[in-house]
């Protein structure tokens, strides 16, 4: 089965989504370790253009928010974790979170390129 990336939904996030998204990217790069993990080790035009294909970006950065402050916390409580753990915990992180604020799968309509139907996730 082959990743397909969603389409850009968005030309640009609204100013105040994107200095919100800034701040998560320049955080979470503090530590090599989570910025590889929760892959913000790119650059942050790529990182943005992902958020731009999602179809509530604002929504999304407050998730990555309520990420990047329990990383942030943790990583302050833990200051000589392993990388491993380092690894972990953002893992456990992020599982938190999906549950906290589940995605539900619903219908879309079929894709312009190749007219079959999609399922597109919506954090509830």
């Amino acid at each position: 089965m082959k990743i397909v990336k969603a389409p850009i939904r968005h030309d640009n996030l609204k100013p105040e989504t994107e200095a919100r998204l800034r701040m998560v990217y320049k955080f979470l790069r503090r530590n090599p370790v989570v910025a590889s993990v929760s892959r913000m080790d790119m650059p942050f035009a790529d990182v943005e253009q992902n958020f731009r294909r999602d179809m509530h970006p604002e929504r999304e950065v407050m998730v990555w928010e309520m990420m990047t402050d329990r990383m942030m916390h943790w990583l302050k409580s833990n200051p000589y974790a392993s990388d491993s753990a380092i690894a972990e915990r953002w893992s456990l992180i992020m599982f938190e979170v999906s549950v906290e604020h589940p995605i539900t799968l619903v219908p879309h309509e079929k894709d312009a390129h190749d007219g079959q139907n999609r399922t597109e996730g919506r954090i509830s």
